[in-house]
């Protein structure tokens, strides 16, 4: 063996000794309630008190869903164990991504909810996740939550033609989103001629001064 343990009365682990191996150096953290230890050449081994409960991780339905943000949400039972608590997330149960959350100390069966907020999605599509919560005794999952971000959507306010020529337009869409403002004179070639950001709070005012240059002129409003 490369290495040593002591098992302390309190049913804590302590190692020594060198590591000739890639893995895990260190002792598990929150190790403890060990009843009995054994030092291998490749692995050690740490026999834990009988634990009656494992932690329980419950994924729970998605919240704040908008078209590029959610809320995702679950609860932990961390059953009195050290517990790091994470999502995972992707637009399939492959889940190509995951958060770091939190830390959680648990006592009893009391539980601890859990939130971590995505943003940058894409509108009108589907996600899925899952909460996964990992102690000295392993990995546990929840089960498969998805959800759908929603459609963008504009409703035009006012519109007017003013007497200098310019063509003035306000509309709502969504806070603190960018849109971008296209024209065209065959409805077929489309340019952008600006990006507009909100005024307010979903409130968005646009000005085309150059409106008469063209014999007629038709706008488009694109989101992202």
């Amino acid at each position: 063996a490369f290495h040593s343990l002591v098992l302390r009365s309190n049913g804590t682990v302590f190692a020594w000794g060198g590591d000739k191996y890639s893995g895990q150096t260190n002792v598990p953290v929150g190790l403890s309630n060990v009843v009995a230890v054994a030092a291998g050449g490749l692995h050690s081994l740490a026999v834990l008190a009988n634990i009656t409960n494992w932690p329980v991780a419950t994924s729970k339905a998605a919240e704040g869903i908008t078209a590029t943000t959610a809320v995702l949400k679950g609860v932990i039972n961390p059953y009195g164990l050290l517990t790091s608590a994470w999502f995972e997330w992707g637009t399939n149960i492959n889940y190509r991504a995951t958060n770091i959350v939190q830390i959680i100390t648990g006592s009893g069966t009391n539980e601890v909810t859990v939130t971590n907020q995505l943003t940058g999605l894409t509108s009108a599509k589907t996600y899925h996740f899952r909460l996964a919560a990992n102690t000295i005794v392993g990995i546990v999952y929840g089960d498969d939550v998805a959800f759908t971000t929603i459609v963008p959507t504009i409703s035009i306010v006012n519109y007017s033609m003013t007497s200098n020529g310019t063509f003035h337009v306000e509309f709502m869409g969504f806070s603190n989103t960018t849109y971008s403002i296209l024209s065209s004179t065959n409805l077929t070639n489309w340019s952008l001629i600006s990006t507009q950001s909100q005024v307010s709070p979903g409130y968005f005012k646009f000005d085309d001064r150059s409106a008469t240059n063209d014999p007629k002129r038709f706008y488009q409003l694109r989101w992202p």
